[in-house]
């Protein structure tokens, strides 16, 4: 018998949730094997520009005549999904301009040509550093270890917002039980690895700990929210 195939599905279920010609549904069609890691997102600025913090960004986009420019990995991307629900949850005004990739977005951010960026911190982190960019807020309950001075958006008052993205092991529908706890296992002993966990801290990204029936859910979860915000911020692709 031939060995099922596995693959790995990456920052969030927005794809799939969004696409109107999507082949899958994550939550229907895969067998979800375990997590890896969650990566949190982080809102920046131009030195540049005259948004300085994020009071001031939050100031601007609630302006009467006023909007925040702010560039994203592309329509319907994860960083999309993220800056929309902060607009949603916190009434903000924010211009969307999405990029093809995060590559050209921080660039252009960094230039001042927009006024912010939300990316992953692993994107975003070498230009923080660098000053060429300057980090105002981050996602996650707590503040990432790259980022220790930053606050979170939950600390800024923004308690509904959580964007984060997630990288987990898939395989396909009706894999074998013994089969997918074997890969289970396998995941966790790979993650349990010191020089594993290293390089995940470097990159400012958590390892992720839920049982497999709990990260089911964990899917599911995000797999219906993606889809609510795309619905309220009329998100929709390959229509």
């Amino acid at each position: 018998m031939a060995t099922p195939r596995c693959l790995v599905l990456a920052v969030r279920s927005v794809g799939p949730a969004l696409d109107q010609k999507a082949p899958y549904d994550p939550t229907k069609d895969l067998t979800a094997i375990g997590p890896i890691h969650e990566a949190p997102m982080v809102l920046s600025v131009s030195p540049k520009g005259q948004i300085k913090n994020y009071a001031d960004f939050t100031a601007k986009a609630k302006a009467a005549n006023s909007a925040v420019s702010i560039g994203s990995a592309g329509n319907g991307s994860s960083q999309h999904l993220a800056l929309e629900l902060l607009a949603l949850k916190m009434q903000l005004k924010l211009t969307h301009i999405p990029y093809k990739g995060s590559g050209p977005a921080i660039n252009d951010a960094v230039g001042g040509q927009i006024d912010s960026i939300l990316d992953q911190v692993v994107a975003s982190i070498g230009h923080i550093k660098g000053g060429t960019l300057i980090a105002i807020a981050q996602s996650g309950d707590a503040r990432s270890t790259l980022l220790p001075d930053v606050p979170t958006f939950q600390e800024w008052g923004a308690k509904d917002v959580d964007i984060l993205t997630f990288t987990g092991l898939f395989g396909p529908v009706g894999m074998p039980v013994a089969v997918v706890d074997k890969l289970n296992a396998a995941l966790k002993q790979a993650l349990s690895q010191k020089s594993v966990q290293e390089r995940f801290s470097s990159l400012g990204v958590q390892i992720m700990t839920l049982d497999r029936a709990a990260f089911e859910q964990y899917v599911s979860k995000d797999f219906a929210t993606s889809k609510a915000i795309g619905k309220a911020a009329n998100i929709v692709i390959n229509q």
